[in-house]
């Protein structure tokens, strides 16, 4: 048993590390999606000031 919880104490840290760096797929979607609402307001935004000038 101490052999055990020796190597999970061993691995772990490397393994949080290694889950720390890379992204999970929803934050991924979440960021792309983000952007992708930002260019719609963007657009939406140029597109009332157009209005506004005519």
């Amino acid at each position: 048993m101490k052999l055990a919880a020796d190597r999970i104490y061993r691995i772990l840290p490397q393994r949080i590390q290694q889950w720390q760096k890379s992204p999970c797929i929803a934050e991924e979607q979440g960021k792309k999606m983000l952007e992708r609402i930002r260019r719609e307001q963007q657009d939406v935004h140029t597109r009332l000031k157009d209005m506004e000038c005519h």
